[in-house]
């Protein structure tokens, strides 16, 4: 099932975190409001004499039974309506399946071959209770 777009608490850098994941989108973006109010770290680079931003987070995103742990480079940017975009470099890396509400629980062999900087984490339902775990809604 396409998921196009939809959003759901997670967190950034252990900091809770409205995260939009939305397969329109090429790269994996994060608020520079959010970077700069949280106080979140950030790694500045030098490229060709120009200063360059980013984030490795960690980002943690609830699925059915469990979660994805993911450190991996997102790029700052103006964002409304959410902290943190996982556009399709995010999706490929981890081959995320969605059920039309959440994220689904990935298969054994998809969790195999999770690349470098991801991982899943089981966590049967009776313990799923954190309150970040909840949906989204407009």
């Amino acid at each position: 099932m396409s998921m196009s777009s939809y959003q759901f608490l997670g967190s950034f850098a252990d900091i809770p975190a409205v995260i939009r994941v939305d397969d329109a989108s090429l790269d994996s973006t994060v608020s520079l409001s959010f970077l700069h109010d949280c106080n979140v770290p950030r790694t500045v680079s030098d490229r060709h004499g120009v200063a360059v931003e980013s984030a490795l987070g960690p980002v943690r995103i609830p699925t059915v039974d469990g979660w994805y742990n993911s450190r991996q480079t997102f790029r700052p940017v103006y964002l409304s309506g959410c902290d943190i975009e996982l556009g399709c470099d995010w999706l490929a890396s981890v081959n995320a399946k969605y059920d039309g509400s959440r994220l689904q629980r990935p298969s054994e062999t998809d969790v195999g071959r999770l690349s470098g900087g991801h991982s899943w984490n089981f966590q049967p339902k009776e313990n799923l209770c954190s309150p970040l775990s909840s949906i989204v809604t407009d």
